[in-house]
């Protein structure tokens, strides 16, 4: 065992470091047989506990993209997605998350974009792992858990669960890929040119693992495209000027397929076995023969029924849940063989009887329901995009108007173990639409009602009626309780957050529910955000090691709902640098911090002097080992209260702007410029000694915790599509990082190191050439 495998083991005797320290014991022993068990187990045992809980939340992307990527290097990766399921069970919260991560993966390698091998298995693994996450969510112990019961005993029996669907995933491999439902169908469009789009083309349609596939032949081994069929609506028009024509619309990526039958028999059997396939998931344990049975006989039921109508889809839902409960093997009790245990179904304990399906529907619909509403939210901001940007903003609130929040939903951005945030609706009027060249951020502004209980149980608690909420007039909206003088949307941007809050609650009939609140955050479309929410992921573990009194970042949430769409946390009290520096009056930070603060001698400015100079030496440090660039002003931001942080991390790690020549001219350690030394009362001064101070111990604890910085690091960049790593191998990223945490130095030699960098850093030449060709190409204050 090497000197940081036994640093490894011994953190695990720490309770805030064990999830930490058995990711990264699993990471270094992940070729060796029987280590995922053994870890795996380990990490069963501490997820009983609710701390460990947010443990696992912050770490769920490299659990995640370990049973993605990573699944042909780690012997025993079912024994890992059994623990995944398993908490997925205990937090809806966390469930979601993974969701996001894997649809994410999955819809980048879909084959309607990546026709190669590689694309092709990734797209497969995702689409099985998000079936069984759907089949834990619906058949697992999440709705009917009890608030009332410890952690430990609900966690045992959701580990129950999830064993036994991994057991079965182990076993019957061969079973989830089985063609459950296949025949032609016509498709129309699909072409390059104008007229292939509007051509129809004959096409053979396979359904397996919850996935819709259509090829080009019957012996066809690439799909020519595909769909989910968990987030698919049938739709078959009550006019069309095409015979036997109906449409599959994925409600998540917002894909439309226009098909048609060659009989109304053929159509009636699509539309009955496509709607009964994506009302539920199949239990686990239900085998491909007995799948195929059922969706067979869902397609030939109700001959009565109108074709898509309301009562066609539920008799199909019925139709394919009583199948389900009737087909699903129960197993032997005097058959005590081994392959007669591994076929039993993990069915038997998790309620699949009829009687019991309400419950797995109601399950499964709020879980459903949670996540069409995220996708409603980024699909509003692509449809703004398309809009002129004159026309976006008057469009805004009729189309937030048109949007159902579901029961319970809450506020996405949080974490497992705090209260539960319900949205009660949208802010009348109060949302924003930012005009870019390329994207169409949307800033959303929400009220919200704080519940006794943590998000983790949101689906155990999906029937609780909202406390003291008025009913809505329409929509999402209420009627003012006592409306006042409406702002313009200039002052709405203006306004500060204390005071818009104050304003919306008593304009809002809502203002008055117990535990209401004011939220917002920024939607994003056609903009990839997963390489943001890894930054941010370090960050975050950056502000647990660094010194508190000396050092101070600001983490926030950031959610990726897809490879191009996701959510951002708002810091509601703060302004980029460009916004002030273009202000009137203004003269340097200095004298904004005097005018804000009182003189320099005054207990207010020191004050915010000092969280200013705290935050300068957190995020200088970030920057030399992240190498963080595009650091121009309109992504350096200053609170209210004096501090100073960044945001939007598109090029970090070696990969640089404008074909990475920007990299060469924004060459310095971190940004330190003139302005920031002033505040700082210059070089030399008391405060400037504690800022250095402040960068040489949070370098020091980032040596410490290199082996945990570097791991981390190498789990995201392996196998990963993130553009840093696509522009610079992980090695040769790793090997980098290495040497500006130091960790060739000796501990005597850090402090001198430090200061040189900070010296260099400081008024260095390419921070004011970058600051310069940013304010000439993008009018970006210097």
């Amino acid at each position: 065992m090497t000197g940081s495998q036994e640093k490894i083991q011994a953190d695990t005797s720490h309770p805030e470091n064990a999830v930490e320290a058995l990711l990264l014991r699993l990471w270094h022993r992940r070729s060796e047989p029987g280590a995922a068990t053994e870890v795996t187990e380990e990490l069963l045992t501490m997820t009983r506990s609710a701390p460990n809980l947010d443990q696992v939340e912050f770490h769920l992307p490299q659990f995640a993209h370990l049973v993605i990527h990573i699944a042909e290097d780690v012997p025993e990766t079912a024994v890992l997605e059994r623990f995944i399921l398993a908490v997925c069970q205990v937090s809806t919260h966390i469930a979601l998350q993974y969701f996001w991560i894997v649809y994410a993966v999955l819809e980048e390698n879909n084959p309607k974009h990546k026709s190669d091998g590689g694309a092709a298995r990734v797209y497969r693994r995702c689409a099985e792992l998000l079936l069984h996450l759907e089949q834990s969510v619906v058949y697992g112990c999440g709705k009917s858990a009890d608030l009332s019961e410890g952690l430990d005993e609900l966690m045992k029996r959701c580990v129950q669960v999830a064993e036994r669907t991994s057991s079965w995933v182990t076993d019957a491999k061969a079973d989830a890929d089985d063609v459950v439902f296949e025949g032609w169908l016509w498709k129309k469009g699909g072409g390059t040119s104008f007229g292939g789009r509007r051509a129809w083309s004959r096409r053979y349609m396979q359904m397996r693992t919850r996935v819709l596939y259509y090829f080009a032949s019957k012996k066809g081994s690439r799909p020519r495209g595909s769909i989910l069929l968990s987030a698919l609506e049938v739709v078959v028009p009550a006019e069309s000027k095409y015979p036997y024509y109906f449409e599959l619309r994925c409600r998540q990526s917002g894909l439309v397929l226009r098909m048609r039958a060659e009989t109304e028999d053929e159509m009636r059997k699509w539309v009955n076995a496509l709607s009964a396939a994506s009302s539920l998931p199949q239990p686990p344990g239900v085998e491909g023969p007995t799948l195929k049975e059922a969706l067979v006989a869902a397609a030939q039921a109700n001959g009565e029924s109108a074709v898509g109508s309301a009562a066609n889809k539920k008799a199909s839902l019925e139709s394919i849940t009583v199948s389900f409960a009737e087909h699903t093997p129960r197993g032997n009790d005097d058959d005590e063989s081994p392959r007669s245990a591994s076929r039993q179904s993990p069915t038997a304990d998790v309620n699949v009887a009829p009687t019991m399906l309400s419950q797995q529907r109601a399950a499964y619909s709020y879980f459903d329901a949670q996540r069409d509403f995220l996708r409603s939210l980024t699909n509003l901001a692509e449809k703004l995009r398309a809009m002129p940007p004159e026309s976006r903003q008057s469009a805004l609130q009729p189309s937030l108007d048109e949007l159902r929040i579901p029961d319970n939903a809450y506020f996405p951005l949080t974490h497992s173990s705090e209260k539960m945030l319900r949205l009660l609706g949208f802010a009348e009027s109060e949302s924003i639409v930012f005009n870019t060249k390329a994207r169409c951020p949307v800033l959303l502004v929400l009220e919200t009602q704080q519940q006794s209980y943590s998000v983790s149980f949101a689906l155990a608690m999906s029937d609780a009626a909202a406390e003291g909420v008025p009913p809505a007039k329409s929509g999402n909206g209420v009627a003012a309780a006592t409306p006042s003088a409406p702002l313009s949307l200039s002052e709405k941007k203006r306004e500060g957050w204390v005071a818009k809050t104050e304003r919306v609650r008593k304009n809002s009939a809502r203002g008055g529910v117990p535990g209401w609140s004011l939220r917002s955050l920024i939607i994003k479309s056609n903009d990839d955000v997963r390489q943001e929410v890894f930054i941010m992921q370090m960050i975050s573990y950056f502000e647990r090691i660094f010194p508190s009194e000396l050092c101070w970042l600001r983490p926030y949430h950031i959610q990726a709902t897809g490879p191009d769409t996701g959510l951002i946390e708002t810091i509601t009290s703060a302004q980029d640098l460009d916004h002030l520096k273009k202000a009137p009056g203004f003269v340097s930070l200095r004298q904004l911090f005097i005018s804000r603060y009182g003189e320099p001698d005054s207990d207010g400015f020191k004050a915010a002097q000092d969280r200013f100079c705290r935050s300068l030496a957190g995020y200088s440090v970030v920057m030399y080992l992240l190498l963080l660039r595009d650091r121009h002003n309109g992504n350096l931001m200053l609170d209210d209260e004096g501090h100073f942080f960044h945001v939007d991390f598109g090029f970090v790690l070696g990969h640089s702007t404008g074909k990475q020549i920007g990299g060469l001219v924004e060459c310095a350690p971190f940004k330190l410029t003139k302005e920031y030394v002033e505040l700082l009362d210059g070089v030399g001064s008391a405060v400037y000694r504690r800022f250095c101070d402040g960068c040489v111990q949070a370098m020091r604890e980032a040596r410490h915790h290199g082996d945990t910085i570097c791991t981390l690091v190498e789990i995201a960049g392996t196998r990963s599509n993130f553009p840093c790593f696509m522009q610079t191998p992980v090695h040769k990223v790793l090997h980098r990082l290495r040497k500006r945490l130091l960790m060739e130095k000796k501990d005597e030699e850090v402090e001198e190191q430090v200061l040189h960098i900070v010296k260099t850093a400081c008024d260095h030449s390419g921070t004011r050439y970058y600051d310069y060709a940013q304010q000439l190409q993008r009018g970006i204050a210097a």
